[in-house]
């Protein structure tokens, strides 16, 4: 006799701990994005202007931002336009909620590793872009660096942590260093195999 009983799907790790305040917070982005308006109040961020005034934005997130200063709203409103700017147009059918935490999706060197095997960049290109990122002092400068590449790798539809990349960049310049070398530890980390990165 045959045992039909279907395989149990394994359940995922858990988030960590520190990362439950980005995570609540990408969710909050993501529903926002899951409305027209909200979509396009949320992009207003991506504008010359859009984090200096962020009028539009603010109604939506200012009781999910933390309350830490100028730099931690910045870098709230910064990955929350980034994310709005990649957001699947809620009136099209088939639109869909990506902004959660999935234990599959590493920091930005995991997504830029990831781009280098299919093509999308060259490492050369991409270590050069990770080494432009790991010498920016400040809060803005990282953003000015980072915000074209992550629209390069979103719209590539590269797997991309919001909660993590969120994590990173509202913790710059205090940890540079440490977040530069952990986005660098796992761009040369070795590859997945086939089954890794597309289990079944």
């Amino acid at each position: 006799m045959t045992d039909t009983t279907p395989a149990e799907t394994p359940t995922p790790p858990a988030p960590p701990d520190w990362l439950t305040g980005p995570i609540a917070f990408m969710e909050r982005v993501a529903d926002v994005c899951a409305t027209p308006g909200g979509r396009v109040d949320l992009r207003t961020g991506t504008t010359r202007n859009g984090l200096a005034e962020p009028w539009r934005m603010l109604p939506h997130l200012n009781a999910y931002i933390p309350r830490h200063g100028r730099d931690a709203e910045t870098a709230h409103l910064a990955v929350a336009a980034m994310y709005a700017a990649q957001a699947d147009n809620p009136t099209l059918k088939g639109a869909s909620r990506t902004g959660g935490y999935d234990p599959a999706h590493g920091n930005l060197g995991t997504t830029l590793a990831h781009a280098v095997r299919r093509g999308v960049l060259r490492e050369e290109s991409a270590t050069e872009r990770l080494q432009a990122l790991a010498r920016q002092n400040t809060l803005d400068d990282l953003l000015r660096q980072l915000r074209p590449l992550v629209d390069r790798l979103a719209g590539e539809n590269l797997p991309l942590s919001w909660p993590l990349l969120l994590s990173d960049v509202r913790r710059w310049p205090a940890y540079r260093t440490d977040i530069a070398r952990a986005w660098m530890r796992t761009f040369y980390a070795p590859a997945p195999t086939d089954s890794e990165e597309n289990p079944k």
